[in-house]
């Protein structure tokens, strides 16, 4: 009788999977050549969803692990059914336009899909850090062709020059925007310093520095106010978190950058014009924002419907202009109950990755995963003054990076132990439940098992184990 093979134990299945990972990793740069060298459009507007959608399915049917899954679900299970749960029930509030709201509804929540490649394709340190190696050499890229650009003074189109300003040279390399060149920078800056302090070889070091240099340069010459403050205030957060003093010197470098390189200087000075602020309140962003604002008054509770107004969609099949804010469009596009979940999704995964990652014993990663969650609040602040999720690899980026950091967090862990932590503990008096405080950056440099700020229950585990 004809048996059916077991495809969990096909020959290099993982091994396959992971090259179209690395394939998909190389998504700004593969877009590009497809559209604008090539000229295939129609090509460009589907490889990356094909692609996504079958390592997506690979990921669930061949690399499985209830391990992390759990994790998952445990930090984000009912944010994540309430705000898939609304794309759902948005498909069907305005059936004459169902194209429209099926097309926002892909837009807003298909490459979350791409948290599952990150969080089971890659499920040894070797691998994470191939697929980190590759993204930051695509970023690297992307900042070299940038820097090339404002070198030789290639011209971008007035609409992304403020009149108060006299130039017209913006780096914005192969991703077309210099603001989504910008955000695109600031998402990878702060995880070229996390591989730089965790390199262990000099060729590694030296590689890390000049790719973190050319990071940060890019982002300069994108001269996006919008990345610069993100990655700011996202580094001063982390800073904060890691101990405050450490924010107070952050900031007093910021301000001393903001005074020595003109490029700063110029637009944070122009940010402040009287010029710019009448522009934007007339034609410009605040216009934008106030427009989206009166968008939502017509239905408070859900909104024009996905798809609808402030993006690519709403553009395309109603003639709206861009919002040039992620949340303001989604406040048009859902109303207050959708920004509120969104807000409820996003802040419940910043809290839980900072609370995971502080409590990480072992150094690198700990030092990783705060940079990979440092360029992650940067991206999702950038939000708040542009449509970045609007653009599929950022989009894309962001998710795989949120399922790559927590596939490093979650790795390796027992399922039978994994949550005892929220519950009482017998070891303690009264069986009250005694978190653990904050790990201090001082413990960065101790060897694991020297953390003394585990819970009693887990050292006694460590000392048993031989780890402590």
């Amino acid at each position: 009788m004809f048996k059916v093979p077991n495809v969990s134990n096909m020959p290099n299945i993982s091994q396959w999977t992971r090259y179209l990972a690395y394939i998909y990793a190389l998504f700004p740069l593969s877009d590009y050549l497809i559209r604008h060298m090539l000229g295939l459009s129609t090509l460009a507007a589907l490889w990356d969803k094909g692609l996504l959608f079958i390592l997506a399915g690979s990921a669930l049917l061949f690399h499985f692990d209830k391990t992390k899954w759990h994790a998952l679900m445990h930090t984000l299970k009912w944010p994540l059914i309430l705000w898939i749960g609304l794309g759902i029930a948005h498909l069907f509030l305005d059936l004459p336009n169902f194209a429209a709201s099926f097309d926002g509804f892909r837009a807003v929540y298909f490459y979350m899909l791409a948290a599952l490649i990150g969080l089971f394709l890659f499920d040894d340190e070797a691998s994470s850090r191939r697929l980190l190696d590759l993204l930051l050499a695509v970023a690297t890229l992307a900042a070299i062709v940038g820097i090339g650009q404002y070198i030789v003074g290639v011209d971008v189109p007035a609409s992304w020059t403020d009149v108060s300003e006299k130039t017209s040279r913006r780096a914005f390399s192969f991703v077309v925007s210099p603001n989504v060149f910008g955000s695109y920078m600031a998402l990878f800056t702060p995880i070229a310093a996390g591989l730089l302090l965790i390199s262990k070889t000099s060729w590694g070091r030296l590689y890390y520095s000049i790719s973190f240099f050319l990071l940060g340069a890019g982002l300069i010459l994108s001269a996006s106010r919008g990345a610069w403050l993100a990655l700011a205030l996202s580094a001063l957060v982390t800073a904060f978190m890691l101990r405050r003093i450490y924010a107070l010197a952050l900031s007093s470098v910021f301000v001393l950058l903001t005074a020595i390189i003109p490029p700063i200087r110029r637009r944070i000075l122009a940010l402040i014009s009287p010029t710019y602020w009448e522009k934007s309140g007339s034609d410009g962003r605040i216009a934008r924002w106030t427009r989206a604002y009166h968008e939502m008054r017509f239905d408070p509770f859900f909104g024009k419907g996905l798809g609808h107004y402030g993006g690519a969609t709403g553009q395309r099949y109603f003639g709206t202009t861009y919002v040039d804010s992620y949340y303001f469009k989604t406040l048009a596009e859902t109303g207050l109950v959708g920004l509120g979940l969104l807000l409820y999704l996003l802040l419940t995964l910043l809290v839980a990755l900072w609370q995971k990652t502080l409590s990480q014993r072992n150094r690198s990663t700990k030092i990783l995963t705060i940079s990979l969650v440092t360029g992650l609040t940067a991206v999702l602040l950038h939000n708040a003054v542009e449509n970045i999720f609007e653009v599929p690899f950022m989009n894309a980026y962001f998710w795989l990076i949120v399922g790559l950091t927590f596939s490093m967090l979650w790795r390796g862990e027992d399922p039978a132990v994994r949550f005892t932590e929220d519950a009482p503990s017998k070891d303690t008096p009264s069986g009250h439940h005694q978190s653990s405080s904050p790990i201090q950056p001082s413990s960065l440099m101790q060897p694991p098992g020297q953390n003394h700020n585990m819970p009693p229950a887990t050292q006694l585990k460590a000392k048993v184990n031989g780890h402590a």
